[in-house]
């Protein structure tokens, strides 16, 4: 088949299913209770790999080994650890998430290599899932209105630019707190970066550069300085795709300059206000409350001797701790005291080889991956409470995707 005819293929069903699970992250909250989109099609993947799927052993277990025993590994723990858990509740909810979230991972890569259009697909996916979200927030920012799953801080009142008192004005969409969707949103840059470098009309370049707009915008309505760092350091693989854009480069640079002055010109007072009060909300680093929890995760990992005290069990081990917030805010602890020093040091393993590979590779599509693994993701890993949720396991199964694809698959569009 010529790379003609490639390029105009239709998508078939796979090509939907990814877009589908991408998609159904966003749907969470009272509404559904325990039955999650996205852990419903986790669970439904279950059943079709473990009992109808036959490629497994010919083609895609020799695809994804390394994952796949770390994975296994992942369940082992989770079986084992049930004979000291000490959280009944959060250890069946954790380990059955879990469960659902190991199998969307799977759905995703195996759909991928099935799919006629899979680095189409996955970054539609992302950008039909930011849209949701945008519409979401401007909801949310315009109207003071949240989503049960996003009010944890509704009643939280800080004194506005004008000196009156007034409720917080954030967005979290159905992610908990606004930490978490504003890490969410770091973590959808990825993926509108590359749908800028990926698309070769202006039309959706452009479109895709408003949408980098809509992000800023809410990072700093949001406030979150994890976040804004991050932003900060995704300037370079930004820019890293703008100077290879050719020609259109200058137009998609002037776009850029003309939006964020405008955006500077308009609303600066604000910016620089937010900035402000986020910044003397601490009088220095020592005083950042994450430290404390930091520390506390550390003892409670020496304390179970590094074999992790099981999934769910962070908030209990922090409540034995006596301390004042249950979550560990870092990626690295909550790994250490929930799953042990193993399956931490094998994801680290995963993380470093990914990034080695698209960092230093040939194909530029990659090096932007790896530019961002690189500079972005690590700050993303000390902003939110907790990390064993499903956007970041649906970002890791579309980033390795993409790689497979891009490595293996060259010709798919």
């Amino acid at each position: 088949m010529s790379l003609i005819k490639l390029h105009y293929v239709r998508m078939n069903r796979y090509d939907y299913i990814i877009i589908l699970t991408i998609v159904s992250v966003i749907f969470a909250g009272e509404l559904f209770g325990a039955f999650v989109p996205i852990k419903i099609i986790g669970s439904l993947s279950s059943i079709y790999f473990v009992f109808f799927f036959r490629g497994w052993k010919k083609d895609y277990m020799k695809r994804i080994k390394v994952i796949l025993a770390f994975f296994v590994l992942f369940l082992l723990h989770v079986l084992v650890s049930a004979f000291w858990i000490s959280d009944v509740k959060n250890y069946l909810i954790a380990s059955l998430s879990l469960y659902c979230y190991i199998f969307d991972f799977l759905l995703i890569f195996v759909c991928a290599q099935k799919a006629n259009k899979p680095i189409n697909s996955i970054l539609h996916g992302w950008i039909v899932f930011l849209l949701l979200n945008l519409v979401c927030s401007f909801w949310e920012i315009s109207t003071g209105n949240h989503f049960t799953t996003g009010s944890f801080q509704a009643d939280a009142v800080e004194r506005d630019i004008y000196g009156t008192w007034s409720n917080r004005v954030y967005s979290a969409v159905t992610y908990g707190n606004y930490n978490s969707y504003a890490l969410l949103l770091c973590l959808v840059m990825l993926f509108v970066l590359l749908y800028i470098y990926f698309k070769e009309d202006l039309k959706n370049r452009l479109f895709a550069v408003f949408l980098f707009f809509c992000i800023v915008a809410i990072l700093f309505i949001n406030t979150s300085r994890g976040s804004l760092l991050s932003l900060l350091f995704f300037m370079v693989p930004l820019w890293y795709v703008i100077w290879r854009l050719d020609k259109i480069r200058y137009l998609i640079l002037c776009f850029l300059v003309i939006g964020g002055t405008y955006l500077w010109l308009e609303y600066s007072d604000w910016i620089i206000f937010l900035i402000q009060r986020k910044l003397e909300s601490r009088s220095g680093a020592s005083d950042d409350p994450r430290w404390l929890l930091w520390k506390a995760g550390w003892d409670i990992a020496i304390k179970w001797l590094f074999i992790g005290s099981g999934p769910g069990s962070m908030m209990y081990e922090y409540a034995q701790e006596n301390v004042f917030i249950l979550y560990a805010h870092n990626l690295w602890i909550q790994l250490l005291v929930e799953y042990g020093i193993l399956i931490t040091c094998i994801f680290a393993f995963l993380y470093l080889k990914l990034l080695f590979f698209t960092l230093f590779s040939k194909d530029k599509f990659l090096r932007i991956i790896g530019l961002y693994l690189l500079l972005c993701w690590p700050i993303l890993t000390i902003i939110d409470e907790g990390y064993m949720k499903s956007f970041h396991w649906i970002f890791f199964a579309s980033v390795y995707s993409l790689y497979y694809c891009r490595k293996y698959m060259l010709w798919t569009k």
